[in-house]
């Protein structure tokens, strides 16, 4: 249908009913405006004749008031039509009217409702409630922040109501409150003060027993849900709408937008009960979520369990009961029947074959005692000393005496039997670890004769390898002989030791009972979990670490190693909570109590944990065990273990070991860093924890620190043999490790790089994927920080002072909007995603940087507690984090997003410049590139991408004021951008890995004066030859040219600078300044003279247009004559200050807008927009060049718009068709926008042979972009004419228009 105009604003409208005297072709809407009218918008179906009818035409009118908003609802599907509406002053009105042709048109005013201390921005009329006293609520919110609910629960009796003649203007002022008015109530049953600005809207959700549901949204750019439900007074015995007190109840926030202004609010009730909401804010994303009902969280996949010591110690001693009645009538060969069955004497006979002379071969025969004594490792529960003595006689016939000792443990959590040595100086205290006993099911066959079990072990002293293998017979659960034979080989051992147990019948002992088996585990979780009155403090959880995706271990204060297990319920899937995490005790560290620090591989099923005596243990997932491997020098301050490749392999010597263990350990006070390695496939990796000779496997060197270097994050490259530490104080230290050989002691000097991530802690470092590397042959990482940022930067080697150093380079620094602490980082290789996530004030959150979404955030109280996350690799949205809060273990998991981006958004506040890049490529095998800047009130910077329908590709937070301006360089690498508080950035645009694009910023101009509110209003840049010399060899940027800056600023300055971007360091250097008058300079442009850079053009907010002539020093500066450019780097040499040659008026106030085309090599055409609604066309050019003096020639185009014109561009030159320009004229394209939201395109021809300018407009069309304050162009194809041309309008969001010929619609707006 055609486009129908109101002199009105139109608030709201509802579908009218079809009867039969609308027509069956007909569809009928009703609309409210402004002046609480109501319309009729009438519209046909395909088929429908409505010529006789108007469109749009008045049908009643409300009582007498301005108003900002209005809500209709038919009630009971019937003829009567409630209005609700929100006055200017501060009321609320309810009026009715009857949509009846058969009656005539009646208004009833129920309500007038006065409380508000502001205007009322948004009204809603609920649903009828079925049950209760209080049958229908009307809500209203308003500019005092306040929400209220009012009851109009009586609205069907129309004898309480005032009839207003329709028509007829009410009694009362606009909307201001009547003294005497008998329909004015007190019927506010609640209100609360919500958000933390006005509130533009609010929508009903759902209703339920007397309860409804609402959602709110604000200039806070949140959405707030609300619930109101009554209280009942039970003093009065009659229920009366008087007798409930109803309250509002916050019930949650929902922060998915940017900037200020959540303007839009849409419900879908997808069942009584349940619903979706969909919000648009000022930044232009639209999200939709699933709110909180009725106090319970939306039916989505996520869990959220809570976890007490107390439930969890329950737990485990209901589970350890029922492990114990499931035994207790089995007679089964287990490992725990083997280990109780070994206790007391056994007749020994040992046969040794040595074939080597240093151990003699012979027989031994003796006693071997298993004397049982209390676990001296609580995470045990049995334990046996083991003695052996006899005679060992040689096969020469010497008989001598022999012993041994050993320690047998064993653990009922892991079921495992373990061996150790013991200190030879005492004969009894355990030592280091030996083998432990690998089980191997043995059917008993149908034979009743004995039951076989047998196992194995392995063990690797030195250079010696211990192959144990054991075999038990067993009858009624009991060892009736036992076989153990050792082969041993190695270079200077080669025996094989085969001994026989025999049950001593002088002094049998009985096993103990099976049900009495877990009777020592069953102990020791009570003493370890249940038995708080023997510890000073209740045990609490203390660290997390991920050991899989959905296996969290965790250690408590009195050293307990618990795992949780989250699993899935498959048959509740289509319920809310689907989701279950079952709790294991799998062993107890002394070493553990009261500090441990943790680190973990989740694809190796590893984690290695350090206590406060230096104890590092290693925790293997597969068997349940926690074994010390090595003791560090003191208490550890920082641990972190990395599984590493085959170059770590080779220069650790451990080349036939497949995958292996890097660990990076710091102790507190020490100096010293701890390198550990070792491969996690070794049966055994056990060391002496007492600092004496132990297991070789493991590789042991140390680093020396960089003084008050405390290190705070690691990384071992893969592809290097480099190490990179992260500081506290945000520095990096590399070691390159390359020329090194693993001794106890590493002599290597690190690469320092000071202040990275400013002075604040680095928290990540990792390697960037090889498969996203866009590097080839060269090394990058991330890194990130807690001063809010992260960084992608290149690590490679360089020759500096005659030695090969390494170094690094920035390629991009985002700044995610959460933090300032970064925590952690992942690359999601299914869906090539950059996962980053960290702490936002009390909120633990997880951003998207691919895809600039929030995937979750959690209210965990803050940063400062033990917590852990791990992201479900493949999810959009997944992943589980697990943290303490009050003592109480918090799991949160989920497998997507608790909200879905249906449009992704831009700036929160208005665009205030925009630039578009030159096109480019950022590798030779990648489409063209094109870019466009934009910067806004809200102090960002964001890149998008044109050729991918405006995505967004980096956010900039550095500015802290508004956005002034933004210029590319001709090549596109470098991005000027101007603010407040003289704030001048330069930006390089790379080619970086896991982005599209890297920017870093590389310079900023120091501040000239000393004002803080000085504000740089626009720029003009200029390339020029470089004033200093490079060295092609060491200098990548050796071909980079100098930058001529021209800055205006809010004083009515103007100042040269001389930027050097192709030096190591950067430079500004102030060349000269100039004053024009005490008006603030808005516009500023270079003029040329050919190809010569000549002069500047100036505008102000006096209208006028001032040039400035360079002087002579400066008239070269585009030539390539070294002879003639400025080579001093300093400002103690100031060229002649600058003078305005001409001043023109133009406008009569502020220049808004200003560009420039050239007509000739001595001619500038000049456009600008003026606060006055005008366009002025001035003709610049230079007559006598030999004395540099500008003439002028202008057209002034008077009220081209109906406001302020905000925005001119050049569309470029509009040739002749039959080719070159046509009787001596020169075509150009112009396109115009102002604050009255007009595009307009006009055609500009200029006379080349006398001064002749004339302007016809072409186009004119409205704009949906409000504010607008910049126009860009640019072709499709840059090297093409012919190529597509489109037109970019950007303010209050950014419009593309494609631009086409007179002949058919010369502006289409782009709906892509």
């Amino acid at each position: 249908m055609p486009e129908v105009l109101w002199d009105d604003w139109i608030l709201d409208g509802c579908f009218r009913s079809n009867d039969n005297t609308a027509g069956s072709n007909t569809i009928e809407a009703i609309l409210v405006t402004a002046h609480n009218d109501l319309l009729c918008l009438k519209f046909a179906t395909e088929f429908a004749e409505t010529r006789e009818n108007p469109w749009l035409y008045h049908i009643a009118s409300g009582p007498s008031s301005i108003l900002y908003s209005a809500h209709m609802l038919r009630v009971d599907a019937g003829p009567r039509l409630l209005v609700a509406a929100g006055t200017v002053y501060g009321e609320v009105l309810l009026w009715s009217f009857t949509l009846d042709h058969s009656v005539s048109p009646e208004v009833y005013l129920h309500y007038r409702f006065t409380g508000h201390g502001g205007s009322v921005f948004g009204v809603r009329i609920s649903e009828a409630s079925q049950t209760g006293v209080v049958k229908r609520v009307l809500a209203s919110c308003s500019d005092d922040r306040t929400i209220r609910i009012w009851n109009i629960s009586d609205t069907s009796n129309s004898k309480n109501a005032e009839i207003l003649p329709n028509g007829e203007v009410n009694k009362s002022e606009a909307g201001l409150p009547e003294e005497t008015n008998e329909t004015a109530s007190t019927g506010c049953l609640a209100m609360i003060m919500g958000h933390a600005s006005r509130i533009w809207g609010l929508r009903f959700l759902v209703q339920k027993d007397e309860c409804w549901e609402l959602m709110s949204c604000g200039e806070d750019s949140t959405a707030q849900g609300w619930r109101v439900s009554p209280v009942l007074d039970k003093s009065r015995t009659i229920r009366t709408p008087h007798d409930h007190t109803y309250q509002l109840s916050h019930q949650a926030t929902y922060s998915y937008h940017s900037g200020k202004n959540l303007w839009a609010m849409a419900v879908f009730r997808k069942a009584h009960e349940d619903c979706i909401i969909a919000t648009g804010g000022a930044d232009g994303c639209i999200t939709t979520y699933k709110p909180l009902l009725h106090q319970t969280p939306a039916r989505t996949s996520a869990y959220t369990g809570q976890y007490t010591m107390d439930e969890l110690f329950e737990t485990l001693q209901t589970t350890s009961r029922e492990l114990s009645s499931s035994r207790a009538g089995k007679a089964q060969c287990s490992t725990g029947n083997i280990f109780y069955s070994l206790k007391g004497s056994w007749k020994l006979s040992r046969e040794l074959d040595s074939l080597v002379s240093l151990y003699p071969s012979g027989t031994l025969g003796g006693i071997a005692i298993f004397a049982e004594r209390l676990p001296t490792d609580d995470t045990y529960d049995g334990e046996y000393l083991y003695s052996e003595s006899g005679n060992f006689i040689t096969q020469q016939g010497l008989t001598m005496r022999a012993t041994r000792q050993y320690v047998y443990r064993y653990r009922r959590a892991t079921d495992v039997i373990s061996v150790w040595f013991v200190k030879p100086d005492d004969g009894s205290a355990v030592d280091y670890f030996f083998h432990k006993l690998d089980f191997r099911e043995t059917d008993p066959g149908i034979d009743p004769g004995p039951a076989i079990r047998s196992a194995r072990g392995y063990h690797l002293c030195v250079e010696d390898n211990y192959n144990a293998t054991y075999s038990f017979k067993l009858r009624d659960s009991k060892i009736i002989q036992w076989h153990a034979v050792f082969d041993v080989d190695g270079p200077t051992k080669d025996y094989t030791a085969k001994a026989t147990y025999t049950r001593d019948h002088a002094e049998t002992l009985e096993p103990k009972e099976p049900e009495n088996m877990v009777l020592p585990s069953m102990k020791k979780s009570q003493n370890a979990l249940g038995n708080q009155s023997e510890q000073n403090k209740p045990d609490t959880f203390k660290t997390y670490t991920w050991i899989s995706e959905n296996e969290v271990l965790a250690t408590t204060e009195h050293g307990n190693l618990l795992v949780g297990i989250l699993t899935s319920n498959t048959e509740t899937t289509h319920l809310g909570d689907s989701w279950n995490v079952s709790w294991q005790h799998v062993g107890r560290q002394t070493s553990l109590i009261s500090s441990c620090i943790a680190t973990s591989i989740p694809s190796l099923g590893i984690a290695l944990l350090s206590g406060t005596d230096g104890i590092l243990n290693l925790y293997n997932h597969r068997s349940r065990e926690t074994d010390a491997i090595v003791k560090l020098p003191g208490k550890a301050g920082f641990l972190k273990a990395q599984s590493l490749s085959g170059r770590w392999n080779r220069w650790s010597r451990l080349s036939h070991q497949s995958d292996i263990v890097g660990v990076l350990a710091t102790c507190l006070g020490s100096s010293r860093a701890t390198v550990l390695m070792f491969s996690p496939g070794t049966p055994t990796v056990a060391r002496s924890t007492e600092g004496e000779a132990g297991f070789s496997a493991i590789h042991e060197c140390h680093l020396t620190l960089q003084s008050k270097f405390i290190v705070t994050s690691s990384c071992f490259l893969d592809t290097e043999t480099w190490l990179i530490l992260g500081s506290r104080n945000g520095d990096i230290a590399i070691y390159d490790l390359a020329h090194t050989t693993p001794n106890l002691t590493l002599d290597v000097a690190p690469n320092c790089f000071q202040n990275m991530h400013g002075e604040d802690a680095i928290t990540l470092i990792q390697t960037v994927p090889g498969e996203v590397s866009k590097l080839t042959g060269r090394t990058a990482i991330i890194t990130a920080g807690r001063d809010g940022k992260w960084a992608i930067r290149r690590v490679f080697h360089i020759f500096e002072n005659s030695r090969l150093c390494v170094t690094l380079q920035t390629l991009h620094v985002g700044v995610p909007p959460f933090g300032p602490n970064i925590e952690g980082a992942r690359f999601d290789s299914t869906r090539k995603d950059l996962l980053l996530w960290g702490f936002r004030s009390k909120q633990f959150v997880v951003w998207n940087e691919s895809q600039k979404t929030e995937v979750m955030a959690m209210d965990c109280g803050g940063a400062h507690r033990n917590w852990a996350y791990t992201h479900n690799q493949g999810s959009s949205g997944g992943g589980t984090f697990a943290y303490t809060k009050a003592s109480v273990c918090h799991i949160h998991s989920q497998t997507q997003a608790p909200h879905q981006v249906v449009q992704h958004g831009g700036h929160g506040r208005e665009i205030k410049a925009m630039a578009i890049s030159p096109e480019s490529k950022t590798n030779d095998d990648d489409a063209p590139l094109r870019l466009v800047a934009t910067g806004a009130e809200d102090t960002t910077i964001r890149i998008f991408d044109l050729n991918a329908h405006l995505k967004c590709l980096s956010v900039t937070t550095k500015h802290t004021t508004g956005i002034q301006q933004l210029r590319w360089s001709s090549n596109g690498q470098l991005l000027f951008s101007a603010a407040g508080c003289e704030e001048f950035f330069v930006w390089r645009l790379q080619p970086a890995p896991l982005v599209t694009i890297g920017i870093v910023c590389e310079a900023s101009c120091p501040a000239v004066t000393e004002h803080a509110d000085l504000r740089i209003m626009d720029f003009a840049t200029e390339e020029i030859r470089s004033s200093h010399y490079h060295d092609p060899d060491n200098d990548e940027n050796a071909s980079e040219p100098d930058y001529l800056l021209s800055t205006v600023y809010s004083d009515s300055s103007v100042r040269l600078f001389r930027y050097s971007s192709g030096q190591k360091k950067k430079t500004f250097e102030l060349l000269t300044e100039g004053s024009y008058t005490t008006h603030c300079l808005t516009q500023v442009t270079h003029l040329h003279i050919g190809e010569t850079l000549s002069g500047l053009c100036t505008a102000s907010t006096d209208g006028h247009v001032a040039f400035w002539r360079f002087p002579n020093p400066f008239h070269p500066l585009c030539h390539d004559d070294d002879d003639h450019l400025p080579t001093t780097t300093t400002t103690t040499t100031r060229h002649p200050p600058l003078h305005y040659t001409t001043r023109t008026a133009i406008h009569q106030n502020s220049v808004k807008a200003l560009d420039r085309v050239s007509i000739s090599p001595f001619e500038t055409l000049i456009v600008t927009g003026g606060d006055d609604g005008a366009i002025a066309l001035t003709r610049v050019g230079i007559r006598k060049e030999s004395e540099m003096g500008f003439g002028t020639a202008r057209l002034l185009i008077p009220r081209a718009h109906t406001s302020a014109v905000t925005g001119v561009v050049f569309l470029g030159e509009k040739s002749d068709r039959r080719g070159g320009n046509h009787n001596g004229n020169k075509g150009f394209r112009l396109a115009s926008v102002g604050n009255d939201q007009r595009l307009k395109i006009w055609e500009v021809t200029v006379g080349l042979e006398k001064e002749g300018v004339d302007v016809g407009r072409v186009a004119d069309v409205y704009t949906s972009v409000a504010d607008a304050s910049s126009l860009g162009t640019y072709r499709d194809d840059a090297d093409d004419d012919d190529g597509q041309r489109w037109l970019l309008v950007a303010g209050i969001g950014v419009e593309r228009w494609r631009i086409g010929d007179p002949g058919g619609s010369l502006l289409s707006r782009d709906l892509r």
